[in-house]
């Protein structure tokens, strides 16, 4: 990209030589060798305090807000001066999605969304050069770099989007301008910043907001949101829905769990065909849908997509299946938590076979009605039959009282690590749960084979 070009396109001011640079960086500590470093502020950190570090790293030309933070810059590496270094980050990457006429897909959703867009790749990358939102990088900082990695090489981009607050959502879509859009469901996830259900279904069905004439909305037939969404959509935009429901477009039916995985029958028109996922828990069906339904639109058959759902394994810490120590089994799924999520994982743990175990981390962002959402996960746990409820968190208190006898609540991680190696046996299954924030992960890692 051209210096002045990007000064022109997002309100900069440049001071030094026109550069060209060939990417964007916001990390110092990785190499940000002929690239544009980017000097992001958050809430606990300023990018422009390693901007000498980014010089050391090869940058040669900074995108920064604070000149007072400059000093003993030399007089090759150029600076773009913006009032917010964030939304210069924003405006750049719209800039570049302009410059490409490629199938942009954009998807958020309450749950689901990160494994959408794992089986959604791992079916279009089987015929097209594909560009996808690496992990979970689908913030106001993590959609742009992942926008300004388009190159000539790809032929489709998939893009997701979050959000934890009002918008959000309208924010990130104005930058992608997605050519077909999807709301995988609507679940009481990041509550707290949205005060409803329906506030946050207001503010995902944004996503459909800047799809123009011609462009594609895929709508979940089976979430109750549906109508809300089908009736708010831009004119001339083509639909196609997707569920269970016997009127969704793309639809399965025949479910079926054997040995804890998934199989239905896939039809869309006058075509079906049997569809197997590496997936665990039934709720599955909802994602491999909605990665269907993206294929369709981007022109793939049945066939495609049964050969590219069958191959995926889905995200790392969302249900995955490890044998640890002394022969216990573990589902981790830890990577983050929510009311619905975690009732769905209960359903999957309660198939298992021999005892089960559930171990949880608090679920973060509920708002005033966290109490109540713990205290239902201890009564919904019980209520399938779980064995045994392993929990840390203060509000966890509330799960394992609800759950009974075989409740047990831990101060902390460790403690409940060292109990976990004293009781665990070849014929438990383990499920490990909860936020974020929680961590959870390191329990994983504790009772993982060594």
């Amino acid at each position: 990209m051209d210096l002045q070009a990007i000064a022109q396109a997002i309100g900069a001011h440049l001071k030094g030589p026109n550069h060209i640079f060939k990417g964007v960086c916001i990390d110092s500590r990785q190499s940000c060798h002929e690239q544009l470093f980017v000097a992001i502020e958050g809430q606990r950190f300023d990018g422009h305090d390693y901007i000498s570090q980014a010089i050391k790293q090869g940058a040669h030309a900074l995108l920064i807000h604070n000149e007072y933070k400059l000093a003993d810059i030399p007089s090759t590496v150029s600076i773009l001066k913006v009032e917010d270094t964030t939304k210069g980050l924003g405006r750049l990457a719209a800039y570049w999605r302009q410059q490409y006429e490629i199938p942009v897909f954009a998807l958020t959703g309450s749950c689901g969304k990160t494994t959408t867009k794992e089986l959604t790749y791992t079916i279009l990358n089987q015929s097209h050069q594909t560009l996808a939102t690496q992990g979970t990088l689908n913030n106001h900082w993590g959609l742009p770099l992942t926008l300004l990695s388009l190159n000539k090489h790809h032929e489709v981009a998939i893009l997701e989007l979050g959000a934890n607050h009002p918008h959000e959502i309208d924010y990130l879509a104005k930058i992608a301008r997605p050519t077909a859009a999807l709301i995988t469901n609507v679940a009481p996830v990041h509550i707290a910043g949205f005060g409803s259900e329906a506030q946050i279904a207001k503010e995902k069905g944004q996503i459909y907001a800047y799809l123009k004439h011609g462009d594609w909305a895929l709508i979940n037939r089976d979430d109750q949101y549906y109508s809300y969404w089908l009736n708010r959509l831009p004119k001339g935009v083509n639909v196609l829905t997707f569920g269970c429901h016997d009127k969704a477009d793309l639809r399965a039916t025949d479910l079926q769990l054997q040995d804890g995985q998934l199989q239905f029958i896939l039809t869309y028109q006058t075509q079906s065909c049997p569809i197997r996922l590496n997936l665990k828990g039934a709720y599955q069906v909802n994602n491999a849908l909605a990665a269907a339904a993206l294929s369709i639109v981007a022109g793939e058959n049945l066939a495609s997509i049964q050969s590219g759902l069958a191959q995926c394994k889905g995200p790392a810490g969302r249900m995955q299946l490890h044998v640890g120590k002394k022969g216990v089994k573990i589902i981790d799924d830890s990577y983050n938590a929510n009311p619905t999520a975690v009732k769905a994982a209960i359903n999957y743990l309660a198939s298992c076979k021999g005892e089960t175990v559930m171990i949880l981390g608090e679920m973060g962002e509920l708002g005033e009605a966290a109490p109540l959402y713990h205290t239902e996960i201890g009564a919904y746990a019980k209520k399938q039959g779980i064995h045994q409820l392993l929990a840390v968190g203060p509000l966890c208190q509330y799960t394992t009282q609800e759950f009974g006898s075989h409740g047990q609540w831990f101060n902390d991680k460790i403690a409940l690590i060292k109990h976990l190696n004293t009781i665990v046996h070849d014929t438990m299954t383990i499920l490990v749960k909860g936020s974020r924030s929680s961590q959870m992960e390191t329990i994983i890692t504790a009772i993982n084979s060594e």
